[in-house]
């Protein structure tokens, strides 16, 4: 993480939060999970840095921890699908439609228990062996 995480967060939570604060007054990050004390807001870059991504505001994204290591979870196993994600979250940084963290929550969670059934066939394979 880079020196100005903590200024981007201020900055991007200035821009969002609002729109990611639901009527109960839960907070979202932008991939729809929950954010609390336990489950903060990290700084997500849209472009990883390694794959020539800037560190200026308009790459980053707030993502909860539990969100950000779904993220990367997924990147791994699923890049295409980690793509869609990504494309939902610039959507999502354009039109600050409230909707849209929540429809990639949903699909982050249908990813994740796709993965899991994969690892759980490969693990089944290895031990048959």
């Amino acid at each position: 993480m880079g020196v100005n995480n903590k200024a981007d967060k201020i900055e991007l939570l200035k821009i969002y939060r609002k729109v990611l604060t639901q009527e109960n007054g839960i907070i979202l990050c932008m991939m729809g999970e929950e954010v609390s004390r336990y489950n903060p807001f990290t700084v997500h870059h849209i472009v990883p840095i390694r794959d020539g991504g800037s560190n200026q505001r308009k790459n980053k994204s707030l993502l909860s921890h539990i969100a950000h290591i779904d993220f990367n979870l997924i990147e791994i196993y699923k890049p295409k699908e980690a793509q869609e994600l990504t494309d939902g979250i610039i959507d999502f940084k354009k039109t600050r439609n409230p909707a849209i963290p929540l429809q990639l929550k949903s699909y982050k969670d249908f990813l994740l228990l796709d993965i899991d059934c994969d690892l759980i066939r490969q693990k089944q394979l290895i031990l048959k062996r």
